[in-house]
């Protein structure tokens, strides 16, 4: 004679079709979380962005940050040597 246990686990067995068994991605969510899926799908396929155009925007960008930075080097050198100079003034 079986015992309980064992019939719930032969009972388990028997289904083949349980949930868990399914991929994820084969379950059926209803029409509303399907429309929700589709549409975000929707979304992200419709915002493709051509690299090429952002490369060459960023290369402007670099330009014009290394201008910068010469000129605020070049300044500042400036100022650390009218410092030197001001503090021999001073000392001597």
């Amino acid at each position: 004679m079986t015992s309980s246990d064992e019939t719930r686990f032969e009972s388990n067995n028997n289904k083949k079709f349980r949930r868990d068994d399914i991929p994820i991605s084969m379950i059926n969510f209803g029409k509303k979380s399907q429309s929700v899926m589709g549409n975000f799908k929707k979304c992200c396929e419709e915002f493709k962005f051509d690299n090429s155009v952002f490369m060459t925007l960023i290369a402007q960008v670099v330009k014009e940050q290394r201008k910068t930075f010469r000129e605020f080097a070049e300044v500042s050198i400036k100022y650390s040597d009218n410092l030197l100079d001001y503090s021999i003034d001073l000392l001597f």
